[in-house]
């Protein structure tokens, strides 16, 4: 592959990505209204993020740290600090990522909003590579979320599952 077919690939992966997130709001939305974040400014908020959702991956900050992380061309050996770099700018502008937002100083409405976003991203990145999106959180040992947003996430499993979404 080489820089142009490497750069339209990840342009694509972008979008495809981002197309999954407002998929998987669209599944999250009819039982929205069975949690604290179910009100309308908070949805309102959640669709606005959920459609910008990753657009700082377009940065000069980010592109071509990712692009040569995840869409090397044949010739070029992926530089880790270029990688380290854009991941640190992106999870620090983008309070969708448990990292940031769990240590953030946020009203618990934003910290609500936040969450859904991530479990959008989550339930993006298995449509992609398949699986459940219970399964792929069961695997990640490292993500470390406060009580009340794990049972949270469990009975929004529950309900996916239920209802066949």
């Amino acid at each position: 592959m080489n820089k142009r077919e490497s750069m339209l690939a990840y342009h694509k992966y972008i979008q495809e990505h981002r197309k999954n997130v407002q998929i998987a709001w669209e599944q999250l939305y009819p039982i929205s209204w069975k949690f604290r974040w179910g009100h309308l400014s908070s949805t309102v908020e959640i669709l606005s993020n959920v459609m910008c959702h990753d657009l700082s991956k377009y940065s000069e900050k980010e592109f071509e740290g990712y692009r040569q992380k995840f869409y090397p061309t044949d010739e070029e050996t992926p530089d880790d600090d270029l990688w380290q770099k854009a991941w640190e700018h992106h999870k620090n502008n983008n309070p969708h990522h448990w990292q940031t937002w769990t240590t953030m100083s946020l009203l618990d409405e934003k910290k609500d909003i936040y969450f859904v976003e991530m479990l959008c991203d989550w339930m993006s990145m298995t449509m992609k590579f398949g699986g459940s999106t219970r399964e792929w959180y069961e695997k990640q040992t490292e993500i470390k979320l406060p009580k009340m947003y794990v049972d949270m996430l469990y009975q929004i499993f529950d309900l996916l599952e239920g209802e066949k979404i």
